[in-house]
């Protein structure tokens, strides 16, 4: 497991399908779908206080090639402001924005000297942003005048928005009520502020627009997010015309929905559906279908648009480390186990509760390691040289490993164990569930679970190391199916429908499932904070979405009695952190934990609040539960510096073309 994986998992990102998709229209892809563009590489700047952290990272270069705009975050400061650095010239960077607000996603003006951005400062006391520009000498680089509000709508949080070719107006996609859930409307506003045009308007899914020399307007389109048909269908490529009118779809592409269309509206990129959680594939394509080919960025550099050029990519590279800690939840001294050189990923403990086991890395090949919690000499333990694509996931005895390679990138990956103390590795399936952001391999009591997808069914399985898998139960893979959450024999889930999910308990072979209760909202969906049993059964806990437009996420408790009936009413969690994920149970089945980049422990107690047991800087995406209870290993992330790319594929590009 990896820290991108994490992300994927608070996004949510769909990824399904094997290899390079085939688009709607497009003529040529299998003839380059092996294609691999080369980009040529170019930093353009780097200081060891860039801190890209968040995902809010936003730059853009200037139309003249001089200039490179960004969103920063400094050190300690729980805010973001908007930079300037030459280009052409060594020299020091250059503050457009001040105060403690959230500025971020610049994007020039056609003449280079003014930027658009989205900030926090029109509203201060609320999350809303808005639109607003600020004037930039074009060769001081220096900001002209204070920035000014154009936008009287809030704009979505990471959503883009583009100026026109005269610099005369803005296209954006305004927030208003909760957005995937409500109608989305494209609009142009005066690049000087005043009032909205609509110039189409669907239901959700609509961001990204870029505009093009001839009057059109291009963007992303995507279903929303309850419906099941968006898990096959990605997104679209569509335009429409500035004036308004019926758009048209270019081009409709499975896998990811989120995409950036370059400047010029004549190339897209994506994230390939084919990707690990390990190394991030990109595919480039036209607007209109044809399939270009992929590019990879060097590992640890993230695209984050396209800029300078058409077929430019700005991309951002984190020096990052992780080193590996044990917090004690009582309260206490936090101990270090290792120096902050790597990154530390903590896997599990020894049985006996003495010692962490982790991944980490030696001379760049990745190793396991156990380290004792009192200090003393580290093991290493054997790990195959195949490089694993998700996992691992180590069982509750510390013997056996649970992971995933790729033999041939055309392939679904295969799912193995692995026995730590003879190095033998045994072969589990090869038509494994590839969703690995909302469905990764877990483990639940003695057993390994995992899913396949085959013969047209979602199958949830369960092993012991040594022995053979057992069904526990399956889905047709017509829609998205919901994740279960395993005690012994039972087996709970939630179905969501219209605006109300429903719990169902069923245990193994049982063909028909018992339907407990209904609760309103959106409960344990899209594989997100699944169902977790206490380790006693007799509560299980789920995430909850609300449906009534507020914000946070409470957890959803229902208490069961040793038959198997469902106790009173389920039990609302407040007070949680806006946005968490892995919960898990202290031995106690009194209490659980929650990451949201601390971890917190929650109790059952009404009256106890929860304590974050981690600090708020440097951030935390996982968590690893002593056998006792009494400590958590975690690895804080410690960002040591960033710097700006540019990805250049023109040159591939052109020679891809003579060669077809």
């Amino acid at each position: 497991m990896s820290k991108k994986l994490m992300v994927s998992i608070c996004v949510a990102i769909l990824s399904v399908g094997i290899g390079f998709p085939h688009p709607a229209g497009a003529q040529d892809a299998d003839t380059i779908e092996n294609a691999t563009l080369k980009p040529q590489l170019s930093k353009l700047f780097g200081s060891e206080n860039l801190d890209f952290a968040g995902m809010s990272v936003s730059g853009v270069i200037s139309p003249d090639g001089r200039w490179l705009a960004y969103s920063h975050a400094e050190p300690g400061q729980d805010a973001r402001n908007l930079w300037i650095v030459s280009l052409a010239i060594a020299s020091e960077p250059i503050r457009l924005t001040t105060g403690k607000h959230w500025d971020g996603g610049p994007v020039w003006f056609p003449d280079g000297d003014r930027l658009a951005f989205r900030s926090s400062r029109a509203d201060p006391g609320s999350n809303s942003q808005y639109l607003m520009t600020i004037g930039v000498d074009r060769d001081s680089g220096h900001p002209v005048g204070p920035p000014r509000q154009v936008s009287l709508d809030p704009v979505p949080f990471m959503m883009t928005y583009d100026v026109s070719p005269d610099g005369q107006w803005i296209t954006y996609v305004p927030k208003r009520g909760n957005l995937g859930e409500v109608t989305v409307t494209l609009e142009v506003i005066p690049a000087t502020g005043g009032a909205a045009r609509a110039v189409v308007e669907q239901m959700a899914g609509l961001y990204g627009p870029v505009w093009s020399t001839d009057g059109y307007i291009y963007y992303i389109s995507w279903l929303a997010p309850g419906a099941e048909a968006a898990v096959e269908i990605g997104f679209s490529v569509k335009r429409v015309h500035s004036e308004g009118g019926r758009s048209e779809t270019l081009a409709t592409w499975p896998g990811t929905p989120w995409a950036t269309i370059c400047p010029g509206a004549r190339y897209v990129y994506f994230e390939s559906p084919s990707q690990d959680s390990e190394q991030e594939v990109y595919v480039l394509a036209t607007v209109d279908g044809h399939l270009l080919g992929r590019f990879l960025p060097p590992d640890g550099m993230k695209p984050i648009g396209c800029t300078g050029g058409e077929s430019h990519v700005l991309a951002t590279a984190q020096e990052e480390a992780a080193p590996l800690k044990v917090v004690p939840i009582g309260g206490g001294l936090t101990r270090q186990l290792t120096e902050t050189r790597a990154y530390d990923w903590p896997l599990g403990w020894t049985p006996d509760g003495r010692a962490v086991v982790f991944e980490s890395q030696l001379d760049g090949r990745k190793v396991i390691l156990t380290a004792p919690t009192e200090g003393g000499a580290m093991r290493q333990l054997p790990r195959p040289d195949e490089e694993w694509v998700y996992g691992p996931v180590l069982s509750r005895d510390n013997r056996h490993i649970l992971y995933g390679v790729r033999e041939d990138e055309a392939k679904p990956p295969i799912l193995k164990t692995l026995d730590l103390s003879t190095g033998d590795s045994r072969e589990l399936t090869r038509t494994p569930w590839e969703n690995y952001p909302l469905y990764n391999s877990s483990r639940r009591d003695e057993r390994f679970l995992y899913a396949e997808q085959r013969d047209g069914r979602f199958e949830f399985r369960a092993v012991r190391p040594g022995e053979e898998p057992i069904l526990l139960r399956s889905f047709p893979d017509s829609v998205f199916p919901p994740i279960i959450g395993v005690y012994g024999d039972r087996l709970a889930y939630w179905v969501t429908s219209g605006e109300q999910s429903t719990l169902y308990l069923a245990k193994p072979g049982q063909a028909e499932a018992r339907q407990i209760l209904t609760f309103p909202g959106h409960v344990g969906q899209r594989g997100r904070n699944e169902p977790v049993w206490s380790p006693d059964g007799r509560y299980l806990a789920t995430g909850c979405r609300p449906l009534d437009g507020t914000s946070g996420q409470p957890a959803i408790v229902v208490e069961f009695n040793p038959t198997g009936e469902a106790v009173g009413q389920p039990r609302v969690v407040q007070d949680l952190p806006e946005s968490w994920w892995n919960l898990a149970w202290l031995p106690n089945s009194e209490s659980f934990l929650v990451v949201d980049g601390d971890v917190w422990l929650v109790s059952l107690d009404p009256e106890a609040p929860p304590v974050k047991l981690t600090d708020e800087e440097p951030l935390t995406w996982s968590f690893s539960l002593s056998p006792d209870g009494r400590y958590i290993a975690v690895s804080p992330e410690v960002r040591r510096g960033g710097a700006f790319w540019r990805l250049d594929l023109s040159e591939a590009l052109e020679a891809g073309t003579e060669e077809r």
